[in-house]
């Protein structure tokens, strides 16, 4: 018998004229303490292991008494089963136990703790199987966590100095690390230093080399904890004597601690302290040494206050814009990527320095380069000032709106931002290009644009809003593509509202309004939908006179409306006003919710009686630059005149879609984020990484490393990969179109 169901099989778990698959069945008629009793001693495996990830669950239904007289004794048992697989699954249970013991407030339910299930995870971390251990140390952390702090020294620390004083077992040493680290924050300073600091520069002198690397690669976050003076006196020496291991991956993983390490001494100590590092390391012999410490030197001066930054180490950073053949190739994409965060570092005064470096940057082959530099694009812009950029920045911004879609995106998707920076002549000479954007055939560059409508309404004067933003607000929200519709929707309450105030009875204000009031008797039921979706922002922009007088009429009329999925757009828009305090009385409303709450539809009286739908609408724009849209699902309709219980057709889902595939394992091509959050610290949080930062695969492997590995010697590399992006059809939008053409015939 396969081992899927277990080593030992007896007469009463499977006989041999039975099904296999009806032996596996749970017999859930049995009251709860007699079912656990029985499947804890099933010889098959699936029967112990539906069993353990039910226990938690178990417990709540039982109460206190019961757990601690049935259930524990059962977590006992199984801690010895044979199987690894069940060994691992009761480790992972653990901490839904304690919390269930911990929320009783009885506090010998937490003394079980201490003295059945610390024990419980202390003999998981020494298990023979690699798993079993790695849960195990996961737990160990959590119940780190939960107990008082008073009972960390006495319970959990002696576990973790027996793990690292383990000279036979690596591992276990490994294991120890981990702990060590990882419990920094829980552990405190005093302990961190009494305890921690003695066993984690044992380790970093072990004589397995992947001991030393876990401890290099992970001294942030201890340092995080002591603070700036510790670091220097407790830390930094492990660190110096982990650059120069004989070891490359030791080294390298060193490397990629110097930002981490850095950002917990105060800024005064910075220079003195991680400079001669760098330079160590930037002259390593190892090409892979050298990489990482390259990338992260970007982060590591925007650690150091601006006058720090020497031109020796600005020199370094700008070297990695034309690599030498000793060095990683794929060094000018983190120079591209760390462009900004290095010029807000030095300020603007130093621009001279730099300049000549961006301009190759931007006239790189590759595409990924040039696509990373025009996302930052608008931040280099605030950094330099209107002046500058209108001299230097505003070719360079045609150059890449003219190029390859992977690059125009990033210019389009921040236009707003970059326009922001110039003077209002400036501003003017790029309202063409607005329209060229609008009759793009890229329907997601339409979107992106549509998505900025409110913003260019604002940033524009009267004159150009009321001649081009108008203009094209009307036709993105008669765009052939349902997603661009949508996001122009949203926008178009803050253009009503600017003509409102500043050109109240020019001629382009009353041709909004038309266009708004008649998508709300259009003979279309996507053109009604449209116009309630409109309210929804409508409620929010314009006095409350106006939208009654020319709004809420029409919204009244569309409660006989006999498409239901405007009625179900309907029961949304009256939800999200009776939220609303001025309109919270009004009596009219409620009763026109009331008569949809008896809709022949069952769709709209389930929306209409849902007391949780009032909270799912989109809440009120806010006014800054940094809007993000929501993604809600759009609903197709059809006529339900002659259908009683019919149900709503769901259409194609329009949440937000990456243009060019970045968002697919995003996380794995970005260079290491806790290096990257230590730029808040020293700059505005408005130089962030840029999310479209590709990190070649090449950088992200690391070759094999052995003892053997002869000092200053690492396997060859083959080259960096090429990786190729390819635009997007527009399948989606036709998809989309095609299944609206239907419903509409439908209709």
């Amino acid at each position: 018998m396969s081992d899927f169901f277990g080593t030992a099989l007896d007469n009463d778990d499977l006989r041999q004229d039975e099904d296999p698959m009806s032996a596996l069945a749970i017999d859930d008629t049995l009251p709860l303490l007699e079912k656990i009793e029985k499947y804890i001693n099933s010889g098959i495996l699936l029967h112990r292991l539906y069993l353990i990830r039910t226990l938690a669950e178990s417990a709540k239904q039982i109460g206190l008494d019961e757990t601690r007289k049935h259930l524990i004794p059962v977590l006992e048992r199984l801690l010895q089963d044979r199987e690894a697989a069940v060994r691992q699954a009761l480790v992972e249970q653990i901490p839904s136990f304690c919390r269930f013991l911990l929320d009783s407030g009885n506090e010998e339910a937490y003394t079980q703790i201490l003295h059945i299930f610390v024990p419980m995870v202390a003999e998981m971390t020494t298990d023979p199987n690699q798993q079993v251990r790695a849960s195990a140390a996961d737990v160990f952390l959590q119940l780190s966590s939960l107990l008082h702090q008073s009972d960390l020294e006495p319970y959990l620390l002696p576990i973790v100095k027996s793990l690292a004083n383990d000279n036979i077992d690596e591992e276990h040493r490994l294991e120890a690390a981990f702990l060590l680290l990882g419990m920094a924050e829980t552990l405190g300073l005093d302990l961190c230093l009494r305890f921690s600091m003695p066993l984690i520069s044992k380790l970093s002198a072990d004589n397995i080399f992947r001991v030393r690397k876990a401890i290099a690669g992970n001294l942030g976050t201890i340092s995080r904890t002591i603070g700036s003076d510790a670091t220097i006196t407790e830390v930094m020496p492990i660190l110096r004597r982990l650059c120069e291991d004989e070891i490359w991956g030791v080294r390298r993983a060193a490397a990629e601690s110097l930002v981490s390490v850095g950002s917990s001494m105060h800024p005064s100590q910075r220079l003195d302290q991680l400079l001669p590092l760098f330079d160590q390391l930037a002259q390593d012999t190892s090409r892979w040494v050298k990489g990482s410490a390259f990338q992260s030197l970007g982060p590591l001066i925007a650690l150091f206050p601006g006058n720090q930054v020497t031109s020796n180490l600005l020199q370094y950073f700008i070297s990695m814009a034309k690599p030498e053949p000793s060095q990683e190739a794929d060094l000018v994409l983190y120079c591209a990527y760390n462009f900004p965060a290095v010029l807000v570092t030095v300020g603007p005064d130093r621009w001279s320095e730099l300049a000549p470096t961006y301009a190759s940057l931007v006239q790189e082959r590759e595409p990924r380069v040039r696509r990373t530099l025009a996302f930052s694009l608008h931040e280099v812009a605030r950094i330099l000032g209107k002046a500058k950029t209108e001299e230097v920045l505003t070719s360079i911004f045609d150059k890449f709106f003219n190029d390859i879609e992977e690059v125009k995106v990033g210019v389009i998707t921040h236009l707003v931002k970059f326009l922001a920076v110039l003077s209002t002549e400036g501003r003017k000479r790029y309202l063409p290009l607005l329209v060229d954007i609008q009759a793009d055939k890229n329907w997601r560059f339409r979107k992106l644009i549509a998505k900025q409508l409110r913003m260019l309404a604002q940033l524009y004067d009267i004159k150009s809003t009321t001649e081009v933003i108008v203009t094209l607000t009307v036709h993105l929200c008669h765009d052939q593509v349902a997603a661009v519709r949508k996001s122009a929707n949203r926008q178009i309450g803050v253009v009503l509202n600017r003509l409102i105030k500043d050109d109240p009875q020019g001629h382009m204000r009353i041709e909004l309004e038309r266009q708004i009031v008649s998508m709300g008797t259009h003979a279309s039921y996507q053109r009604r939908q449209q116009f309630l979706m409109i309210c929804e922002d409508l409620i929010h922009q314009i006095d409350e006179s106006l939208f009654e007088t020319k709004v809420l009429p029409i919204i009244f009329a569309l409660q006989r409306d006999k498409v239901s999925n405007v009625r179900v757009a309907l029961v949304q828009v009256i939800r999200q006003m009776l939220s609303m305090e001025r309109f919270a009385k009004h009596k009219d409303l409620s009763d026109v919710l009331q008569k949809l709450k008896d809709d022949k539809d069952r769709d709209v009286r389930h929306f209409a009686n849902s007391a949780e739908s009032q909270h799912a609408f989109r809440q009120p724009f806010d006014m800054t630059f940094d809007i993000y849209d929501s993604s809600d699902s759009r609903r197709g309709s059809r006529d339900t005149s002659h259908d009683d219980e019919s149900s709503i057709i769901d259409l194609v889902d329009d949440a937000e879609i990456n243009l060019f595939g970045d968002d697919i394992d995003r996380e794995s091509r970005s260079p290491p984020r806790e290096n990257f959050k230590l730029k808040t610290e020293t700059i505005p949080n408005t130089i962030i990484p840029n999310p479209n930062f590709e990190i070649p695969e090449n950088s992200s492997r690391e070759p094999e490393e052995t003892e053997t590995t002869p000092m200053n010697e690492e396997p060859t590399s083959t080259g960096p990969v090429q990786v190729e992006t390819q635009v997007e059809e527009q399948v989606e939008a036709q998809v989309e179109n095609q299944i609206e053409v239907q419903v509409e015939n439908q209709v």
